[in-house]
């Protein structure tokens, strides 16, 4: 009885330890795609406001 609980733990831990790593590589690779597409976001929305002009005259820092 005391062989079988034992191994029923070691094979507990050993699935907590590969569902942890799992876990990690996932969270990594969720981290690199939001990287990515918030820094593609962020260069579009920077050309993009960059090629049209401001259609609201009072936030121009043009004198009347």
């Amino acid at each position: 009885m005391f062989t079988f609980a034992l191994v029923a733990l070691a094979l507990a831990l050993l699935a907590a330890v590969f569902a942890f790593g799992r876990e990690i590589r996932l969270r990594r690779a969720l981290e690199k795609l939001l990287h990515i597409l918030l820094s593609r976001w962020r260069t579009h929305a920077a050309q993009s406001s960059s090629q049209k002009p401001d259609p609201d005259p009072a936030t121009r820092n043009e004198r009347l």
